[in-house]
């Protein structure tokens, strides 16, 4: 998960100004997200997937995060809040 996060990270870190306008970040979080949310079921993955987007900053977000147990707990909080509106 390392390395793809820093793949991630060089992507999107390199967009940062341009967050609202980064359809490389996108793409990438949601590439990432497709290859390490192996727990996630279909429904809540595309919900993930729609999170992305919808809001380019949760896109950059998601590349951004590092350690694993706040990156899940990310993940979980952006379907909450994505589920419960």
């Amino acid at each position: 998960m390392a390395s793809m996060l820093s793949s991630a990270l060089s992507c999107c870190a390199a967009m940062a100004p341009e967050v609202n306008s980064t359809p490389e970040c996108k793409a990438r979080a949601v590439d990432l997200a497709q290859e390490q949310e192996t727990e996630l079921d279909d429904n809540d993955m595309v919900v993930l997937l729609d999170v992305f987007c919808a809001d380019a900053m949760a896109a950059h977000m998601y590349a951004q995060i590092i350690k694993d147990g706040v990156w899940k707990k990310w993940v979980q909080k952006q379907l909450n809040e994505a589920l419960y509106k």
